[in-house]
């Protein structure tokens, strides 16, 4: 079986309101340092997606 690379999105990763969480599972606060990486569910697709750091922006998750 060939290996597909991932899929490129048409769209931007952006936060659907209420759905940010730390890596423990917590809310996150895009404020606040310590509470990254965030976990979020993508507005615009429903997948998961990722920021790694304050200054990163969100990413598709690799496996969503």
């Amino acid at each position: 079986m060939q290996h597909l690379p991932p899929a490129r999105r048409a769209h931007p990763a952006e936060p659907a309101p209420g759905t940010l969480l730390t890596a423990v599972g917590a809310d996150a606060d895009l404020f606040d340092v310590t509470h990254y990486p965030v976990r979020a569910q993508c507005r615009i697709c429903r997948e998961p997606i990722r920021a790694e750091s304050f200054l990163r922006a969100f990413e598709h998750d690799a496996d969503g």
